[in-house]
């Protein structure tokens, strides 16, 4: 039977009551319908269908049906991405095609959960879901009709008392604005408990995607050389290849000969809290508990295991188990147990999650199986921080600390066969900064969004420097989660200068996102400071511009006025810092990322200046200090600083080192005659490795 109606006009038929609410919600709208049969009944599909206004200059963003599936805007003239063979065969199963296929053709869009349409102005119409635990709602777009059809997963959904089908929001106006509303109708009494606040975390996370194999020698070797720098993590994370098969979690791999309970003491006492990585929802076909308890198994229509994909380090095929099986979530409760309370570890990633839902059950769709499936990771977890990645976001929201969102970064910047082969979810650095930077709205309002780890070293990845140095860069600004899984031993001296001047780990407010066919112009602020970050993720030249007024650019390093800034190399990023408009505030700096994030606030005392490095910076700073226009030199420090003046700002500049670096230069030790009567002074500069470098200055020619 198929009905079409009104959907605020309450409808009875044939012993089936329809409802449809609507909440006007400033110039937008919560639409809510509800089904309430007399008896038992199975839905086929619902689904309502409105108008669009769209013009040439709209844009379309289709979120990925999961956190790694790529997720952008799209031009009304682009047609998404079809999974193609061979990939079918494997690919499909982490992916939307193991819920349906869709058709791929010019001006055909289809997104899970959200979506919105940008108009030329810049503002936007916003379409959610309310609520995804009745189940996933689709957005599917025809940009040659104007029509958007949302409609609910629930297809041989049986049902037998009242049931949401649909909860949806239509929100229009200014983005910022759009998705703050959005998240008080999905929580209108705020987050409670204040899990999802986005508090900036650093750490290393080692596994053998990344480093081949991973083995006790291989966590303690690392962990110690990130000790001897100093380096100052929050987490060090044991990824895949510490179990002895995926699905074995109670039996660590023979590389770790004396368990996981000594390796998190070991990174415990070294000052950092340890984290473990697990994929609570799938298992190998090697694995004992594949072998020993088959009826743990989710199963297909036929009775067969489902496979939930494929992984050569695996051993091929891994499987989905059943969330519902009593026996298998007994053995899920001792497994966190045993990591958290035996083996002592504080931060799990839960990987993989999407496994447990790729099969509705008789009275539940597959969003509420996956939410039940994220509610039992997070009540086993309790009060210990939980990284979720492979997941529905809608079911993450709220529900997480921590969420991944986007496809494994991988060890090179894209992987150009998959793509062409429409792979979504394919592992590469430019899929995963597309997602994230697409999808960061969600930070701090649903979650704190989760970026995957990354590689510094040359020796690992096959990537340029350039490549790596934006990858850094945009994981910093648009995750809150930053992790390395390189030993520090073996970067170059490049690469330990880039890796340092990532700390500290600052929290930030994105002001404004703006891309032009892959040249991305972020604006954003860090206690007070304004940024412009530039980003060329294509392959040719390009121009940008900016605001035209004042900058800080730490690639000369010095003041410019910018209202164009000259062509950025393929795969460049260049973050620029607004010179302050107030006296005696830091103008600029070379120790960090974000220029001036290394230099804790001025002091005055006695009429002169104090300036410290954050106690997390690790590298030796260029500090440029405004001061009044009046002055013709300052006593910072304790130094007489002469004043310098450039388009209109005076100030000062003065270098500053770690405290390990900080050496007086007036040390005996550092000073000699030498042949010819030169002066030789030698001035810290940086310590590589456990080795200090100097500069070499004469004071007389020899």
């Amino acid at each position: 039977m198929t009905f079409d109606f009104y959907p605020v006009q309450p409808l009875e038929r044939l012993g089936l009551s329809m409802r449809g609410e609507r909440k006007v919600i400033g110039d937008g709208y919560r639409f809510t319908f509800t089904l309430t049969p007399s008896e038992d009944i199975i839905l086929k599909s619902v689904s309502v269908e409105m108008a669009l206004d769209l013009s040439h200059h709209s844009r379309i963003f289709a979120n990925g049906f999961q956190s790694w599936t790529e997720s952008r805007e799209y031009d009304l003239r682009e047609k998404m991405p079809r999974l193609r063979w061979p990939l079918t065969l494997g690919g499909a199963l982490v992916g939307e095609r193991a819920l349906r296929c869709f058709p791929s053709a010019r001006g055909l869009f289809h997104s899970w959960t959200y979506s919105y349409v940008r108009g030329s102005d810049g503002n936007i119409v916003l379409f959610g879901s309310v609520s995804e635990r009745q189940g996933y709602t689709l957005f599917e777009l025809d940009a040659a009709t104007g029509s958007l059809r949302v409609s609910r997963d629930c297809d041989g959904l049986k049902i037998g008392e009242t049931y949401t089908a649909l909860d949806i929001v239509v929100l229009p106006g200014r983005e910022e604005e759009v998705f703050q509303a959005y998240f008080q109708e999905i929580s209108p009494l705020g987050d409670r408990t204040g899990r999802f606040a986005p508090v900036p975390v650093s750490g290393w996370f080692g596994s053998r995607d990344y480093l081949g194999d991973i083995s006790e020698p291989v966590v303690l070797s690392s962990l110690a050389e990130i000790k001897k720098r100093d380096i100052p993590l929050d987490y060090f994370l044991i990824g895949d290849g510490w179990q002895s098969e995926t699905g074995d979690w109670l039996r660590p791999s023979s590389q770790f000969p004396r368990g996981m309970k000594k390796i998190a003491a070991a990174i415990k006492e070294a000052g950092y809290k340890p984290g473990l990585w697990i994929a609570p929802y799938i298992l190998s076909r090697w694995s004992e508990a594949f072998r020993r308890n088959r009826d743990w198994l989710l199963k297909d229509e036929n009775g067969r295991p489902m496979r939930a994909g494929w992984n050569r380090k695996w051993g091929g095929n891994f499987y989905a188990l059943d969330v519902y099986n009593p026996d298998f979530r007994n053995y899920l409760a001792e497994v966190f147990g045993t990591a958290l309370e035996d083996w002592g570890f504080e931060m799990v990633m839960a990987d993989f999650l999407y496994a447990a839902a790729l099969r509705p059950r008789e009275r539940k769709t597959r969003g509420q199986v996956m939410s039940d499936a994220v509610g039992l990771v997070r009540e086993l977890l309790r009060d210990k921080v939980v990284l979720a990645g492979g997941v529905p976001l809608g079911a993450a929201f709220h529900n997480v600390d921590y969420c991944l969102m986007g496809s494994v970064a991988s060890l090179r910047w894209e992987d150009s066969l998959k793509r062409a082969l429409g792979y979504r979810e394919r592992p590469s650095a430019s899929n995963a900064l597309t997602s994230m930077i697409s999808r960061y709205r969600l930070n701090g309002k649903a979650f704190a969004a989760g970026g995957n780890a990354m590689s510094m070293s040359s020796q690992t990845h096959n990537m340029t420097f350039d490549q790596v140095k934006t990858l850094l860069r945009l994981n910093l600004l648009f995750s809150e989660t930053f992790f390395v899984s390189d030993n520090p031993a073996g970067y170059s001296a490049a690469e330990l200068i880039e890796y340092r001047s990532a700390f500290p780990v600052k929290a930030k407010k994105i002001l404004s996102v703006r891309s032009r066919r892959g040249a991305w112009t972020v604006s954003f602020e860090i206690e007070g400071r304004q940024y412009v970050l530039l980003a060329n993720l294509t392959s040719k030249a390009r121009e940008f511009r900016v605001d035209p007024c004042l900058y800080f650019d730490p690639s000369l390093p010095g003041f410019r006025k910018y209202e164009v800034v000259g062509d950025l190399a393929p795969y460049e990023s260049r973050c620029l810092l607004r010179v302050p408009s107030q006296d005696w505030a830091v103008a600029g700096g070379t120790g960090h990322v974000f220029p001036g994030c290394e230099v804790l606030d001025p002091s005055f005392e006695e009429g002169a200046v104090k300036l410290d490095l954050h106690p997390h910076a690790k590298y030796e700073s260029e500090v440029f200090l405004r001061v009044p226009d009046r002055m013709d030199s300052c006593l910072v420090n304790g130094q007489r600083l002469k004043t310098e003046k450039v388009h209109g700002l005076t100030f000062v500049r003065l270098s500053l080192g770690p405290e390990e670096d900080r050496l007086l230069v007036n040390e005996p030790s550092l000073r000699g005659r030498k042949a010819g009567s030169c002066d030789v002074l030698l001035k810290p500069l940086q310590n590589f490795q456990g080795a200090h470098v100097f500069s070499v200055e004469s004071t007389t020619r020899p």
